[in-house]
Order: structure tokens, then sequence, then C-alpha cells
């Protein structure tokens, strides 16, 4: 780089894309060494990334504008380490989408924040598997009734440990009442252990498949669990907690 020449761009695309595919257990790592602002979506495509370096992520959509940070796809995983990621802006922002197959681990003080999502573009859309260990979600929300903030679909696999959920908020205002949606809605199969859920704005959790609670602390949302009976569709529910 010559003097006088504009400093290089970060790109985490690039980096993915020439990163050795890895595996779960041991994947390639990218450290960032400071804040990063997306402009456009990073796919993490059949590879095995881990994003390390306790920096925070960002993405400033303008109003009425959407912006999905990370689309993870083809059995691919990317783990989040001591990240945050910001999704405070006037539009709407989705920290990540994962398909059926992928992963998503969001690990050791990870903190998913401020994002404002609506129905059929979610904070978190996970067909696949989600690993919450020791992170934060907080401060998020979606103004529409039955509508959730997380959404985990038929045959994913959601586990979440000593992880906290709190000050999220889910409903809309219908003739000056609050008619409300959820924090997480599962669909499939739920562990949930050593976690504290409170404060949410919201029904905290919609459970409508198999779900373990254990040693689960609640307090001061608006219902903590909403669980939905076999006989609403036929489906068998199983709940241990």
């Amino acid at each position: 780089v010559k003097v006088g020449d504009p400093e290089p761009v970060f790109d985490l695309q690039a980096l993915i894309d020439v990163a050795e595919v890895g595996t779960l257990e041991n994947p390639s790592v990218i450290t960032l060494t400071e804040d990063l602002e997306l402009t456009k979506s990073i796919s993490v495509k059949g590879k095995h990334i881990k994003l390390a370096g306790s920096k925070t992520i960002t993405a400033p959509v303008a109003k009425d504008q959407q912006l999905r940070m990370f689309n993870v796809t083809e059995k691919g995983s990317l783990t989040l380490d001591n990240m945050t990621l910001d999704g405070t802006a006037e539009g709407y922002v989705s920290f990540a989408a994962v398909d059926a197959e992928a992963t998503l681990q969001l690990i050791n003080g990870t903190t998913l924040k401020g994002s404002t999502s609506k129905r059929g573009f979610y904070a978190l859309h996970v067909k696949g598997n989600l690993v919450m260990k020791g992170c934060l979600v907080t401060g998020n929300k979606i103004e529409e009734s039955y509508a959730a903030i997380i959404v985990l679909d038929d045959n994913s696999q959601w586990t979440c440990s000593n992880s906290v959920i709190q000050g999220n908020q889910a409903y809309k205002l219908e003739n000056g009442k609050k008619v409300y949606g959820y924090v997480c809605s599962s669909w499939g199969q739920a562990t949930i252990q050593e976690c504290s859920i409170l404060e949410n704005d919201a029904y905290a959790i919609h459970a409508l498949n198999t779900m373990s609670l254990s040693y689960v602390g609640w307090k001061y949302n608006a219902c903590d669990i909403m669980l939905v009976p076999a006989s609403s569709d036929g489906h068998e529910r199983t709940y241990v907690g």
C-alpha cells in the first residue's frame, strides 16, 4: 500500500471463501481486530467458520429496508465466540438464517441485541441446529401479534444453556391493548437448561413440539411459556421440566 492510498477494506466474505472447510469441532477461525459494519449478507456455504475477537457487527439499514447478517447453508456451521451482533437500525435486521442440517453456535458471551424484525423476516430463523451456550439475547423486538423474534422450524434442534433471554418485546397494539407474540417459537426439539428468561414484554417461549426444561429461571415476562396441546393439530407433545 502506497502512502496516501485508502486503507484496505476488511472483506469478511472473501476470508470465508478462501478458508479451509474445517469441521464443526475444528472450524476455520477468523479473528476480527475491529468492529465490522455490514452492507450485504455474509454467506457460510458448506464450511465451518468461527468468528472471534470480541468485536461488534452492525448493519445500519435504512427505514423500511431489510438485511440479514448471515446465511448458513449446505451443512455448514457458523460459531460466534464472544461476539456482539447489534441489530440497531432504522430498518429490519435479521441476525441469521440457518438451513436444514446447518448449525449456528452462539457461545462464550455472544450477544444478540437491538434488532427489529417482522413476520417472515425473523431475527433468527433456524431450520437446522441452534446452540446457545453462555449467550445473551436482549433488546430485540417484533411489532406484530402472534409472531416471533426467533423461529425454529419443524426439524430443528435447539440447545440453550447458561444463557439469558431478557428485555425483548413482541406485541402489537390493537384497540389500545397489547396482543402478544413470542420471543422464541420452537416447532422442533428443544432443550433449555440453567437459563434465565425474564422481563420480556412478550410470551417468552412458544413450545409446539418436544421441549425439555431444567433449572430455568422465569420472572416478569408477559407469559413465561405457552404450551400448545396435541389436540390442536394432532401432533404429539412432550414437555419435561
